[in-house]
């Protein structure tokens, strides 16, 4: 697929852009948009391995996109924000049984 792009000056900073990596906040030295990213990132931490990962990024887009190191390292480069305290509205009791006794 071929894409063609044009080259805007900014006014404000005088720097040249491309409007469609502003648009999709794609950072062209770092090769994929921040949602290949994501899901890269979601891939490896829900998966079993970045491997697998890797290869299943490659069956949803139909070309390798990154590898697993690169899936690694996009990894152990992310902040971590941990989400608010949810408060429980009622008491809760969790009960393991094995089917004949509680």
């Amino acid at each position: 697929m071929t894409l063609r792009r044009n080259y805007y000056r900014d006014r404000d900073t005088g720097s040249y852009v491309y409007l469609l990596d502003q648009y999709l906040a794609f950072d062209g030295g770092k090769g994929m948009s921040p949602i290949v990213q994501e899901l890269g990132i979601e891939l490896a931490v829900t998966g079993v391995s970045y491997r697998q990962a890797e290869s299943a990024m490659e069956k949803m887009l139909g070309y390798q996109v990154i590898s697993h190191e690169g899936i690694r390292q996009q990894l152990l480069n992310t902040t971590i924000k941990p989400r608010d305290k949810e408060k429980v509205r009622q008491d809760v009791l969790f009960v393991e049984v094995d089917g004949l006794y509680i």
